[in-house]
């Protein structure tokens, strides 16, 4: 059998309660090979080839994921550790890393020292690059109803809060979100120098905690600010109803007082004179009182309604997450 199968070893999944999808997807996803037939291993040989060809041609972004399917085929020592080698000049050390680290635990398993000690050795010159991304989350968020922290779309439980992860350089996506609030993102832009959002190798402190982000103005008060605009949208309905039957009543008080003067002429007034004459009086009384408190209580609801702050959205998570 040709050199793949001698030497070819295999990329790990990264078995983290993290979940954090960082590794190219053909390197992680390594179901049982087929058993069917010789059909996946001729095939997996083929991809082998092609990959080892675009490694020459500095080709790696073509070459990583033709070694990784090639040991989904077929696994055999030799793609591992040159999948290792692909991903290293790709620029991806934590994946890189993985993967020597299994190229180690398959040399031992293998027996094979040399390829053990090689393997060992790489692997020690490319820890100090690899960087790495550590979720903090404050007891206050972390006491949140239904709180769901994921990163690049996949759940980072409590039980990974505070671990330090290796991870590829890049643009990588945080989300956090609990019950009554909207959805809190950052984007953590892991770079190779391990510097900004990354705690890399050589720079274990806590990260500084991003600023926060800020709540929905609208939220603060909105007991106080929504029950004022009640308020006040009732006192304007009110004052407008007011303002209507004082305006009926100076309507009746007008109709009744022309009533009486003509019932009221020379030489003196009529019984029926005197009582509209009582009765236009009333109703002039009670379209004064109906359309002064009517414009009072317009007056106070437009303050209420006007000072009074709308109910606002869910809030966003304040987001003291560190990286």
């Amino acid at each position: 059998m040709r050199l793949r199968r001698s030497t070819r070893w295999l990329a790990p999944t990264l078995a983290l309660s993290v979940a954090l999808a960082s590794l190219p997807s053909a390197a992680l996803a390594q179901p049982p090979p087929d058993p069917s037939g010789q059909s996946a291993a001729v095939l997996a040989e083929a991809l082998f080839d092609a990959a080892v060809k675009l490694m020459q041609d500095q080709k790696f972004a073509e070459a990583c994921p033709k070694l990784a399917e090639s040991h989904r085929l077929d696994p055999a020592s030799g793609t591992v550790f040159n999948l290792a080698i692909c991903l290293e000049k790709e620029g991806k050390h934590a994946s890189a890393a993985i993967a020597f680290e299994e190229s180690v635990a398959r040399s031992l398993k293998d027996g094979n020292k040399d390829r053990e000690n090689l393997a060992r050795e790489r692997l020690a010159q490319l820890k100090p690059l690899v960087s790495r991304v550590v979720v903090r989350v404050a007891p206050k968020i972390a006491a949140l109803d239904g709180l769901d922290v994921r990163f690049d779309g996949a759940s980072v439980r409590q039980q990974a809060w505070g671990l330090e992860v290796p991870m590829d350089p890049g643009v990588h996506v945080l989300t956090a979100v609990a019950q009554g609030t909207r959805e809190a993102r950052r984007v953590v832009d892991v770079n190779a120098s391990g510097t900004g959002f990354v705690v890399g190798a050589d720079e274990r402190g806590p990260a500084p905690p991003p600023p926060p982000v800020e709540r929905d103005p609208g939220r603060k008060g909105d007991g106080e600010g929504g029950g004022k605009r009640l308020v006040g949208f009732g006192l304007l309905g009110l004052g407008g109803l007011l303002v209507i039957g004082g305006s009926v009543s100076g309507i009746v008080a007008i109709d009744r007082h022309a009533e009486s003067d003509r019932l009221c002429g020379p030489p003196g007034c009529t019984s029926d004179g005197a009582a509209a004459e009582v009765s236009a009086n009333r109703y002039a009384w009670g379209a004064n009182i109906g359309i002064g408190l009517g414009l009072v209580s317009a007056a106070v609801g437009t303050y209420l309604v006007l000072t009074g702050k709308p109910a606002g959205r869910a809030a966003a998570l304040p987001f003291p997450l560190a990286f």
